[in-house]
Parts: structure tokens; C-alpha cells; sequence
């Protein structure tokens, strides 16, 4: 039996953090009345309580505006007490109790009926503490918090956006990369709390399928039995598109104490997990009773491989070469404001722009996101919350190690995920110059870069890892990060064939503003248009520009598909605030311009004019294309037809293919727009578009390379 605890809580914030000390889980504190019970008989008032509707994220529940209130910073000068209180009738016996929480964050202390029940630390974790309850009255008390940072690497004025020293694994909060307001750290009890009631036998913890492509499945049962007994096992597979069962097992077990159980049973020929581009997304449920317990789990049977040498990173998925097109994805530090159909949205949206894999940047999303890639065919690339200055002391080394091993265990079982990123640009401490590692880089060779490649290993043999992203020659990660042309200067348009030879960017990217009617709605957004409009200049160029430049390297890493780029990974999806602009979709999902080149330069198959006028087809589908016929037309500034061509064409799986040319080249100096398509049996499959083909706009003016201490971004 389960009891939902989420009304009737009240809060108030221990300004002194004095709570403990005078002992208010014992529910004797009455703001009104003086209290002798209090050591020396003090009597004050620590706060009034004030009831909350619902468990949320304080700032979003309490603040008139969580995204830019100028008291943000006073959410986490303090901790918070939560108190509720719930009704229970005598529990039979042999019945016990437990309190599950799903999202505290960040610190918490847990006291039912003035015991102290124990702690935990974390954001999205589950966690579980036993709970002895009484017949009647109940009253539980959460001690809440989630601090500030003051350490910062470097002038605290020159450093206070970027280098903050963070004591806590949240990913991104207070003034990361510009993305936030400075004083932005998400603290409450923001998702369920419910009460358990269970005879004898509790999971003591996520149930784990291994599925391996030869139809093998292992089942993982985390058991704790109070007393001996003897109970009934089954499992029952079944698919989940057709409804087919396909396995079934049962047994009996002798369980005491606590335990974990492994049931393995075979799936004849199992359809294989692919992304929605190779196939699409094919799973299955495990049902699982062990006498009273029930469980349903959702999986999927799939390889997955990550080939790094000098030359490449190239993922394989089931034994096949994938290029991968995606993008990150941050949508809201506060968490709790997001939901299914906002997260389907994006994710839709995401896919409508070619993408085949999401990475999920310094953050772990909510456990709708990974059921939706799962069905959906999208690959996740799940960064664990380490990200850029952490401390370096053991003490900080083990406190990673746990709440990454609670992440890993908690999503193992989603078929979408193929890699864990273990770290995000980790610096060393004093190290300001990021993208310069030496080998004695100490996140990355000392603590806690070792310690957590062998716990992910150990935990999970089955995926790859990357060590340290943006760490291109490091032989466990790979990846690249590259914003020449958008933050790391305002450095013009070279040939694609020029550009850097990197064979697997994870990271590039420009912040562009979003149009004025989501500018208007944020003050820092009417910041900007009051700045831009003092200079005298225009935001268009600025989105403008974001179009272009994300065709240019989109276009530029797909050409050289293999030779040796093998996939891409754009920052970001969507801004993650109403005043951060990396998204190419804006804080409440509307597309910017710079969609528009996710739509015609990133779809699977592609058409595409090189800089010396020749055409390539590339296409990124497990399967080819017969008799296709290629159309292109030029023309000049006023409409009038330069050139134009057709031909019937077969193309490969999975291939690069020169095409010819179009007849033009950017000496003749002329200035032209063309449109490309490709049709089968008179039906248009894939199509692309240039403006001014051989003339790339320059990096706007006015863009700014100077952060606001107050808004946490840049201000155009």
C-alpha cells in the first residue's frame, strides 16, 4: 500500500539555522508563544509557518518571478524546515513502513515523530528510509538546503559567471556559462513523498536488466526479506509493439535478510534497439512478482561500441557505423517545472530537426525524458552533474563516486542511453585556461577521473564512457568542443575544407536573442533590447547569423562524414532561461532561424554544395536509395536563372556521394541563391536551400564577449 504525502506541508526558513539546536522536529515550536522546553528556556521566533499548496522548487513556488528575482539569493542563505503531518490506523502484523522521497534537493535531514531517520544528498535521486510510525498522529520534519558557493578560481570580480568552485554534483547552477541568473540554485522538496506500507519483503533498490543482442536477459532483484520465508518468483516478458509474450520463468526462493537475486531466462531472435533513423525503437516489458511484489520494467536488447583511436570516435550500434546528429539539451534548472508535455514538445521538435541522439548537458532529466527516447529512437549522451571546478580532496572523490553510482543505477535500464560523460570540460583547480590540458590535469589523472572510470565500469561494462568531454586526445574520451566563429572570437568564415579535422564535436554553437516577443517577457530580455537599441544596431543579424553559422558547420562536419568527423552535437537545443540564448529553440519552444538549419543541412539525408560549387549527397539511413533524381537551380540576385541541372542517381547506405556540380564557382564573383532537391517516384525526399551561396555574413557587431554579473549572461 502506498499513501501519497504531498498536501498539507508547511514551511518556514531557520534564518540562524538554529532548528536543530532547539530541537523543532519535536513539533513543540510555536512561533507565538514562548517555550520553556527550549534550552534555557529561550523564547524567540525563528519564522512563522506559512503553508504551501504543493512540493515544488521554493523559488518557483514562493517568488513572484524564480527566473530573475533580486532576492533570489536569500532561497539559500538559509535552510528550510517542511513539516506535515498524516493519520495512520494500527498496521497489522508483520507490516512495516518506509518513506520514499523522489526529488529532494539538495542536503536534507529526515525526523518522524522527533527521531532522526537519516539523510541524503542529491537533486533527482530517489531514496528510502525506514520508518517507524504509530498508530494515529504523525509528524514528519525534512531539514532543507541548498547553498551558496563563494570560493571562486580567480578575482572573484573577474570570475564570479564562470569559475565558481562547486561543493555540489547539480551541474549547472549559479552562473553557469552564461546561461542563468547569478543566484539561481533550485532548493525544496519539488517532486513526490509517499509512505509505504509492505509485509516482509521490500526492493531495497532499481531492479537491473541486462539484455544482450543474442536474446540473454539477466534480471537483478535487490530483495530484503525481515523475516525468513519462502516466496514465488516469476518473470514474464513480453514486446511491447506487438504484445507478444516471448519469455516466461518461474521458481521459488529462500530470502532472508537482504539479498540481491539474478533470474535469467532467453528471447528467441530479439528485435534489436535502434535509433528512429536505423530502424526505430523496438521494447520490451519485463513483469516481475516476487510473492507480493510487483514490478514492470521497461528495456530494450541492443550493442553499443565506441571505436577511439588517433584517427576517429565513431560510435557503432549493433554492430553498425553511426553518425550521429544531435543536440543538448538543458531546458530549466528548475526541474519541477518541467513535465511530460513539455519534455515531448522538444523532443519532437528535436527529431523534426534531423537529430538522432540528445545529450543531456551537466544535468539528469526527469524519468519521463529517458521513457520518451526509449520509445521514441533518440540516443541520450548522459552527462553525469561534474562540470568545469570542483574541489579536489578525497572527501569531495567519494561524495562524486556515490551520487554518480546512484545515477547509473537509476537509469541503467533505458536502452536509449549509449554513453556515459563522466565529466564536462573538467579544468584544474587554479587551471583557468580550459582548453589547454596538460597531462598531469589533476580532475582529470588523480581525482576523481580514475576513481569514477573504474566505478562506471564496474557498474556498467556494457556502455562506454567519456572521461572528460572536450578532452579530444585523451584515449577515453575523444570528443571536441569548438566555438571558433561564435564566443572564442569573432574570426570570419574559412572553406569548409579548412576547417579542423575533428572527429567527434559534442559541443559548438552561437547565442542568438529570440525574436521580441519572448525578449519582452523577461526583464534581462528588455535589457537587451534596450542596449542594442542605444548602439543603434539590430538583433536580426545577431539570428541571422546563428543560421548561417550552424548551416556552415553542419554542412562542414558532414562532409567529412568518416574522414574523420563522425558525428556532431550542437549547443543547445533550447535556452535554458528566458534570457540565455544558445538555444536554436527559445525558453517556451518556439523555433529561432537558426532551426532552419537543422531542417535543411542535418536531416539523414542530405544535399549539399561544397565551397567550390560541387554537390554531395550524403546519406546517413541503414538503407540506400535507387534510381533518385537530383535537381538544382541558380540564380542571381534578381531572380534570373544561372544554371540548372538534373540527374537520376543510386545512393548507398549509409554514404558520401559526389554528385557533380552546379557550374558555378566563387571566383566568378557572382552572387547567387540555389535550391536543391531530391525526389523517388516523383515524391520529394530530401531538399536544401542557399542564400548568397559563396558570401557568408561576418560575426555580428555588437556581439559581446563581456558577461553581466547581474543577469548571468551576455548583453548584446
Amino acid at each position: 500500500m502506498v499513501i501519497k504525502l504531498n498536501r498539507g506541508w508547511q514551511v518556514l526558513q531557520d534564518h540562524f539555522d538554529v532548528g536543530e539546536q532547539y530541537r523543532i522536529y519535536e513539533d513543540c515550536y510555536d512561533p507565538t508563544v514562548a517555550n520553556a522546553s527550549y534550552p534555557g528556556g529561550a523564547a524567540f521566533q525563528m519564522d512563522e509557518w506559512r503553508d504551501i499548496p504543493a512540493l515544488d522548487h521554493l523559488q518557483v513556488m514562493l517568488s513572484q518571478d524564480p527566473q530573475l528575482d533580486p532576492a533570489m539569493r536569500l532561497y539559500n542563505a538559509a535552510p528550510w524546515w517542511y513539516r506535515v503531518s498524516f493519520h495512520l490506523e494500527m498496521l497489522k502484523p508483520g507490516q512495516r513502513a518506509r518513506l520514499r522521497f523522489d526529488g529532494v534537493d539538495y542536503y536534507c535531514k529526515v525526523y518522524l515523530n522527533g527521531a532522526f531517520l537519516g539523510s541524503h544528498e542529491g537533486y533527482q535521486t530517489e531514496f528510502v528510509l525506514d520508518a517507524p510510525v504509530r498508530a494515529g498522529e504523525n509528524v514528519l520534519y525534512l531539514k532543507v538546503w541548498s547553498p551558496l558557493e563563494f570560493e571562486r578560481v580567480g578575482a572573484p570580480e573577474e570570475s564570479r559567471c564562470l569559475m565558481t568552485v562547486r561543493n555540489m554534483l547539480k551541474g549547472t547552477y549559479e552562473h553557469g556559462d552564461s546561461l542563468l541568473h547569478r543566484d539561481r540554485n533550485p532548493v525544496g522538496i519539488w517532486r513526490d513523498v509517499s509512505l509505504e506500507i509492505f509485509q516482509n519483503l521490500c526492493f531495497t533498490g532499481p531492479l537491473r536488466i541486462d539484455a544482450l543482442p543474442d536474446g540473454r536477459v539477466r534480471v537483478a532483484l535487490p530483495i530484503r526479506a525481515e523475516a525468513p520465508c519462502e516466496a514465488a518468483v516469476s518473470l514474464r516478458i513480453r514486446e511491447l509493439w506487438s504484445g507478444a509474450e516471448v519469455a516466461r520463468l518461474q521458481k521459488e526462493l529462500s530470502l532472508s535478510g537482504t539479498r540481491e537475486f539474478a533470474l535469467d531466462c532467453l528471447v528467441e531472435q530479439p528485435a534489436l534497439w535502434n535509433t528512429w533513423d536505423r530502424g526505430g525503437a523496438r521494447l520490451y516489458e519485463a513483469f516481475i512478482r516476487v510473492g507480493d511484489l510487483k514490478q514492470c520494467v521497461r528495456f530494450g536488447f541492443r550493442k553499443v561500441e565506441l571505436l577511439r583511436t588517433e584517427k576517429e570516435t565513431t560510435y557503432y550500434l549493433n554492430g553498425t557505423r553511426l553518425y550521429i546528429r544531435g543536440a543538448s539539451y538543458y531546458p530549466d534548472p528548475y526541474l519541477s517545472l518541467m513535465y511530460k508535455g513539455r519534455i515531448r514538445r522538444d523532443l519532437e521538435l528535436l527529431k523534426q530537426g534531423g537529430c538522432n541522439m540528445v545529450r543531456v548537458h551537466v544535468h539528469r532529466e526527469l524519468p519521463e525524458f529517458y521513457d520518451l527516447c526509449d520509445e521514441m529512437g533518440i540516443a541520450v549522451m548522459q552527462d553525469t552533474d561534474f562540470n568545469w571546478v570542483h574541489p579536489l580532496d578525497e572527501a569531495w572523490t567519494d561524495k562524486a563516486l556515490m551520487l554518480v553510482e546512484e545515477e547509473i543505477r537509476a537509469l541503467y535500464n533505458h536502452p536509449s542511453i549509449l554513453t556515459w560523460v563522466l565529466m564536462n570540460e573538467p579544468v584544474q583547480h587554479g587551471e583557468l585556461d580550459m582548453g589547454r590540458y596538460a597531462g598531469n590535469n589533476a580532475f582529470m589523472y588523480e581525482q576523481p577521473g580514475p576513481q569514477l572510470m573504474a566505478l562506471t565500469r564496474r557498474l556498467d561494462p556494457n556502455r562506454p564512457l567519456i572521461l572528460g568531454s572536450y578532452c579530444e586526445k585523451d584515449p577515453d574520451s575523444g570528443d571536441s568542443h569548438n566555438y571558433l566563429g561564435s564566443i572564442d572570437g569573432p574570426a570570419p568564415y574559412t572553406l569548409r575544407s579548412d576547417m579542423a579535422p575533428e572527429k567527434f564535436n559534442t559541443e559548438f554553437g552561437f547565442d542568438a536573442p529570440p525574436d521580441m516577443r519572448a525578449l519582452w517577457q523577461s526583464p534581462a530580455g528588455r535589457k537587451v533590447i534596450a542596449r542594442w537599441n542605444k548602439t543603434g544596431g539590430e538583433l536580426d543579424p545577431a539570428r541571422y547569423y546563428q543560421y548561417r553559422f550552424l548551416k556552415y558547420c553542419i554542412e562542414g562536419y558532414r562532409l567529412k562524414k568518416y574522414a574523420p568527423t563522425s558525428g556532431h552535437i550542437q549547443f543547445m537545443l533550447v535556452d535554458c532561461s528566458p534570457m540565455s540564448y544558445y538555444g536554436v529553440l527559445d525558453y517556451y519552444g518556439c523555433p529561432k532561424k537558426g532551426y532552419d538549419a537543422f531542417l535543411e543541412s542535418n536531416q539523414p539525408l542530405g544535399l549539399f554544395i561544397d565551397e567550390a560549387g560541387e554537390i554531395h549527397l550524403i546519406n546517413d539511413y541503414s538503407h540506400g536509395f535507387s534510381c533518385v533524381t537530383l535537381c538544382w537551380t541558380v540564380v542571381d540576385d534578381e531572380g534570373m536563372t544561372l544554371t540548372r541541372g538534373e540527374k537520376t542517381l543510386d545512393l548507398a547506405p549509409d554514404s558520401v556521394l559526389h554528385a557533380g556540380s552546379i557550374g558555378l564557382s566563387p571566383a566568378a564573383g557572382i552572387r547567387c541563391s540555389a535550391r536543391l532537391s531530391l525526389a523517388q517516384g516523383g515524391e520529394i525526399i530530401a531538399s536544401n536551400r542557399y542564400d548568397d551561396l559563396f558570401h557568408h555574413p561576418g560575426h555580428p557587431e555588437g556581439h559581446p564577449q563581456r558577461f553581466s554579473n547581474t543577469y548571468g549572461i551576455r548583453l548584446f
